[in-house]
């Protein structure tokens, strides 16, 4: 993915035939990517409802799982915004 390149990007969630279609109560829905920074490519790893009250850090354990990273892998975060290119965010 080049640097400020203008695709359009969609997301579509499926949800399985029987389940809820409503995230759990008072929970938002985190999207996951992963940026290679020696490939320069950038990579969705999935979603994850997390409660609304939640740290940064208790993303970890589930990055970490997701990426098959050993538990306790050290993890630098970034918000990235509607209109930012990406914000460091202290766990």
């Amino acid at each position: 993915m080049a640097a400020r390149q203008s695709d359009l990007r969609l997301y579509l969630d499926v949800i399985p035939e029987g389940s809820k279609a409503e995230p759990p109560q008072g929970s938002i829905m985190v999207f996951l990517k992963h940026f290679d920074t020696s490939k320069q490519t950038l990579l969705g790893v999935g979603k994850s409802y997390v409660p609304r009250n939640s740290k940064v850090s208790d993303l970890f354990p589930i990055i970490n799982e997701r990426m098959r990273w050993t538990p306790g892998t050290p993890l630098k975060l970034y918000e990235v915004g509607f209109h930012s290119l990406g914000t460091f965010v202290v766990p």
